[in-house]
């Protein structure tokens, strides 16, 4: 099997890595070398450290157009690898080197680049293309790639070891989606990742599975909701996530574990420790209340019940590892 592996680019990246991948994806890859002036105050602002051509690939431009295109390959190294901003940033430093690039070594056309940004043990693999023959401005479309295990499984399957046959369009008759462009297609990726999750959902609202939830036992409409609920909560949060908003370990059982959850079993089916000490904090007490109204629950007894009894905008530290009523993890939530 072809050098294709997501391990070449998140584990240990370099750009002996990088060009394994890129020899194993593209028959084509021609190695050659060239470091680029980082000095515009674009490079700067997005904390470019260093930025050079790796070479180029050389494709057919369409299954049913044999014409051959050619695109430059990069690599960026930077300080900061995030979105918002820092993505932003990003796609101006490769605006900024492809502007004059022209027609490429030679007669050729160049519809494109990729690029490899890498910061923070990350990367981000990135096509370029322009929107108009003057190249005057571009899109981009991405893969992040993250180190760790069950990551990067849109990129695996879409990067699976198979060459890739062409840059793509305009019959896009290629074979199981191996052009370049049905590879960085959004729309394919969107189409591909929410069949996976509907088909995970019907699933788990199929009694046969056993999934249930404390007040739903035996309720199958109301076990559909809460699985809706819960998939819903679980997406916006790991949104968060992707943007450095919250921290990685939340979704790292072991980390959980042994530094935050108090006895916790992330298999266990007769509690819901990591709901209530985690989603519940974060989805309702942090990102659902401004930072001015964010407290915690008050412990007090009222008839028998807690005087803060079924609100669930307010933090609660049950389950949570330390003596302490505020645990760090709501201190820093609600600081956030």
């Amino acid at each position: 099997m072809a050098v294709s592996t997501v391990e070449a680019l998140t584990t240990g990246f370099s750009r002996e890595n990088a060009e394994r991948w890129l020899r194993g994806t593209f028959a084509s890859f021609a190695g050659d070398p060239l470091g680029l002036d980082v000095g515009e105050p674009v490079f700067d602002r997005a904390g470019v450290s260093e930025a050079k051509r790796l070479g180029y690939v050389t494709l057919a431009r369409a299954a049913d157009d044999p014409r051959e295109v050619e695109l430059p390959v990069f690599l960026v190294r930077m300080a900061r690898m995030g979105m918002g901003p820092q993505r932003r940033a990003q796609f101006a430093c490769a605006k900024q080197i492809l502007k004059g690039w022209g027609a490429g070594r030679g007669e050729r056309d160049v519809p494109g680049a990729l690029f490899f940004f890498h910061a923070q043990g990350r990367t981000r693999l990135s096509l370029v293309t322009p929107r108009d023959q003057a190249a005057t401005d571009y899109k981009r479309q991405s893969f992040l790639l993250t180190p760790g295990e069950g990551r990067n499984q849109t990129f695996l399957k879409y990067f699976d070891g198979t060459r890739v046959a062409c840059f793509g369009r305009p019959g896009e008759k290629v074979r199981g989606a191996r052009s370049l462009l049905a590879r960085f297609s959004v729309e394919a990726l969107t189409k591909a990742f929410y069949t996976e999750l509907f088909a995970w959902y019907e699933w788990a609202a199929d009694p046969k599975t056993g999934v249930r939830f404390p007040d739903a036992a035996g309720d199958l409409a109301k076990t559909k909701e809460h699985l809706i609920r819960l998939i819903t909560r679980l997406m916006f949060v790991w949104f968060v996530r992707e943007r450095g908003l919250v921290p990685d370990e939340l979704f790292d059982a072991k980390w959980l574990g042994e530094r935050l959850l108090r006895d916790f079993d992330p298999h266990a089916d007769d509690e819901g420790t990591y709901y209530n000490a985690v989603l519940q904090n974060l989805f309702f007490a942090t990102l659902n209340q401004p930072v001015e109204e964010r407290r915690f629950t008050d412990e007090r007894s009222y008839h028998g019940k807690n005087a803060s009894y079924g609100v669930n905008t307010l933090f609660r530290d049950k389950g949570t590892r330390g003596g302490g009523r505020v645990s760090g993890f709501c201190r820093r939530m609600m600081a956030s």
